[in-house]
């Protein structure tokens, strides 16, 4: 029993983390169920699903070192530098709506 407790504990942890890769793998397996059937309109989503995850995992990782042990302000400067250069990349998974809306509903 002892042995699964962790792994418990970091799901019950990070579950939003965990429901949104759920979500995001099946997204890709959707699209590649669609890049199978030999359309490759929507590959761009993949890459941009993907800049939305850097500044997630990045500030999560960030958060966990700063748990276990205070981090210097100026690494955490530097840190936070880091994930305002990829946080603006995030919202383009949302801005993307906007071509799956311009599609014909027999394309979706």
């Amino acid at each position: 029993m002892f042995r699964y407790e962790k792994q418990f504990y970091f799901l019950q942890r990070n579950l939003n983390i965990v429901l949104l890769s759920i979500i995001s793998f099946s997204a890709v397996a959707l699209l590649a169920f669609r890049i199978y059937s030999y359309d490759w309109d929507f590959i761009f989503l993949v890459w941009n699903l993907f800049l939305a995850w850097v500044p997630l995992l990045f500030i999560q990782m960030v958060w966990s070192f700063e748990i276990r042990r205070r981090l210097p302000l100026g690494l955490l400067i530097v840190c936070f530098l880091i994930w305002l250069l990829f946080f603006p990349n995030a919202p383009y998974i949302i801005t993307d709506l906007k071509y799956v809306r311009s599609v014909p509903e027999h394309m979706i």
